[in-house]
């Protein structure tokens, strides 16, 4: 799909989305295609494009940047919070993150960045401040003067200001930033109770002024106020996902599949397992239907009702 046609709105939807992901999906491509789409101008104020997508764990937060991705035909980079190495620590043969996302930009005249777990971003220990710095810094569009950059000497000042001085331009102006995180501290205490095996849970959108209530605001008001939430998953979500997913798979794979997620659907609404419950009612039907040996692409089902 190029940008032009997006910019236009003459797209469906990715297939592979859940009901649950289009609402989300729809902003996302919409944020996307307006910061990829445009040219470039001197302006009073830069475009606020950082956006942060919310919801319970599971819910398929990744997968959905991942398919925009691969419909914009972007490169990607992901980083997860809790794995970020700061500059000037032991890497013990890793890469620092700074120096791996300034590789990342040097590569590509565009791309996304997605940052994942950015709700783990507290504490007020020096290790905590110190990589909420870094992650600032990202979020501003701005690569650190104290960058270790590969191939160029310390003392090379001309060529390490060039290199610097490139890349930010090209972090400004094509790279996209998307953070995520799960919230489920602040998701879970606004739940609604279970109504017998139709738990429901019924949690409204997250506002960007409740997550200052866990996270420092310096950090929350670097993304767009308008937050992408994924709302939690009802029962009909559940029985929606297992329909779309069996109809992909072979029949004899797709029968025990629906089996085993009927029989087990209640736990996975009461559990809040979200789509990891597709992937292990899915090795269950493969053990079941003795298809794990399984190579050869089989006719797609036509028609299942998993509500039945």
């Amino acid at each position: 799909m190029t940008l032009p046609r997006l910019l236009r709105r003459e797209f469906p939807l990715p297939e592979k989305l859940f009901s649950h992901q289009q609402a989300a999906y729809t902003e996302l491509r919409r944020v996307a295609c307006g910061f990829f789409g445009q040219a470039w101008q001197p302006l009073p104020v830069r475009p606020r494009s950082n956006l942060l997508i919310t919801g319970p764990t599971g819910l398929g937060k990744t997968e959905l940047v991942r398919t925009l991705t691969a419909e914009l035909d972007l490169p990607m980079l992901e980083l997860v919070f809790t794995d970020w190495l700061p500059m000037g620590t032991s890497n013990r043969g890793s890469i620092h993150t700074w120096p791996m996302i300034l590789n990342f930009i040097e590569q590509n005249e565009r791309a996304l960045i997605f940052i994942d777990e950015v709700d783990k971003a507290i504490g007020s220990g020096d290790w905590s401040i110190y990589i909420r710095l870094e992650l600032f810094s990202l979020l501003d569009h701005k690569i650190p003067e104290n960058i270790e950059i590969e191939d160029v000497d310390d003392e090379d000042k001309d060529s390490r200001r060039k290199r610097i001085a490139s890349a930010q331009q090209k972090l400004e102006r094509s790279f996209l930033l998307v953070g995520a995180g799960a919230f489920q501290g602040l998701c879970e205490s606004r739940s609604a109770g279970e109504i017998g095996f139709q738990s429901v849970a019924s949690v409204g959108e997250l506002a960007l002024r409740e997550l200052a209530g866990v996270l420092p605001r310096e950090l929350t008001n670097r993304f767009r106020s308008k937050l992408i939430n994924l709302p939690p998953l009802r029962h009909e979500c559940y029985l929606e996902m297992l329909t779309k997913v069996a109809r992909r798979m072979p029949p004899e794979l797709a029968k025990a599949f629906v089996t085993i997620g009927r029989a087990t659907v209640g736990e996975a609404v009461r559990n809040q397992q979200g789509v990891r419950w597709l992937e292990e009612i899915t090795l269950d039907a493969m053990i079941e239907s003795g298809l794990h040996t399984q190579t050869k692409p089989r006719e797609p089902v036509p028609e299942l009702d998993c509500a039945a």
